[in-house]
């Protein structure tokens, strides 16, 4: 049962246009190859370079401009769980630690989740 109502109103069931900005009004963005990603390698004890996806989502964002970069896989994990459409994501600066909550729900607090962000590379 979906936590928005019946199955059939559900909107996880259905596509839905997307609400976005295109072109100029979506903005810059981070040039790709500032990217990088690493994972630890066990057999080596050394942390190794990776390739990842790169992925662009516009957003309603409030306050100064940054980059920040965040592992997709994570991102998708906690988003597959949120019980609302839309969440809030908080951060203060790119190498702390942002928050997600359900965006409109009774009690967003109650579904607090924590997601460290990737090290960008000038």
């Amino acid at each position: 049962m979906c936590i928005g109502g019946t199955e059939s109103e559900c909107s996880h069931n259905q596509y839905e246009d997307p609400d976005v900005a295109t072109g100029a009004a979506a903005g810059e963005g981070v040039p790709v190859e500032r990217l990088v990603g690493f994972r630890w390698d066990e057999s080596a004890k050394t942390y190794v370079q990776i390739p990842f996806q790169v992925d662009e989502l516009a957003v309603r964002y409030t306050g100064d401009a940054l980059d920040i970069g965040f592992n997709a896989n994570y991102l998708l994990e906690i988003l597959r769980y949120i019980p609302t459409d839309e969440v809030r994501l908080t951060f203060k600066a790119p190498e702390r630690a942002a928050t997600l909550e359900p965006e409109g729900w009774a009690d967003p607090s109650s579904y607090l989740c924590l997601v460290m962000p990737l090290r960008l590379l000038d």
